[in-house]
């Protein structure tokens, strides 16, 4: 399962999904805000332990009707291309991030480390957007934006030493299917 937090502002254009809930210490933990870039709608999304970002850019009305799938597809997709190189099975990836996803709560909720991080990376949006002229049109151009700043380094309070979100993000993946496989489970074979 994963709890998606929301910020008050991506909160106005989900009001309709959010739901009450106590924070599930066993589901992925994902911060949202909602940004104005180049007068455009964008959604970039934390993983609260990882720090890595997943960029949402131009949505419209129809868009945050479908949002939890929507998440939920991009999620897949960046962890198949996070693990590509390191993991051959790649659709054994993508069988254990449909399986995490397949639930997904959508909160009201924020957490201050993770926003200024999310702020970190609308401003990097921004400067990238304002120097081509535009914002990413597709997933694969979303992708390589987002690159960009999950490969940056970034520090939490809990940690001694900085780190880079696309490893960390990488490892949770690669670690959570070695586990997965070796306990035999079937969506994974």
């Amino acid at each position: 399962m994963i709890q998606l937090h929301v910020s008050k502002t991506l909160a106005s254009d989900l009001k309709p999904f959010l739901i009450e809930a106590s924070v599930d210490p066993q589901a992925m933990q994902w911060y949202a805000h909602r940004v104005l870039i180049l007068r455009r709608k964008c959604v970039i999304a934390m993983e609260l332990n990882s720090r890595y970002a997943i960029l949402f850019p131009a949505l419209v009305k129809k868009d945050f009707k479908e949002f939890s799938e929507i998440f939920r597809m991009r999620l897949v997709n960046e962890a198949v291309s996070v693990c590509a190189k390191a993991e051959p099975a790649t659709e054994k990836i993508a069988a254990l991030a449909l399986l995490i996803s397949e639930q997904i709560q959508i909160h009201p909720g924020s957490d201050r480390s993770v926003q200024a991080h999310i702020n970190d990376v609308a401003r990097e949006l921004d400067w990238m957007a304002r120097d081509i002229g535009r914002l990413p049109e597709t997933n694969e151009e979303a992708f390589g934006f987002g690159l960009r700043v999950n490969l940056s380094y970034r520090r939490r309070k809990q940690d001694k030493d900085y780190f880079i979100p696309f490893e960390r993000f990488r490892d949770f993946w690669l670690g959570a299917l070695k586990f997965m496989d070796s306990r035999g489970h079937e969506p994974l074979h």
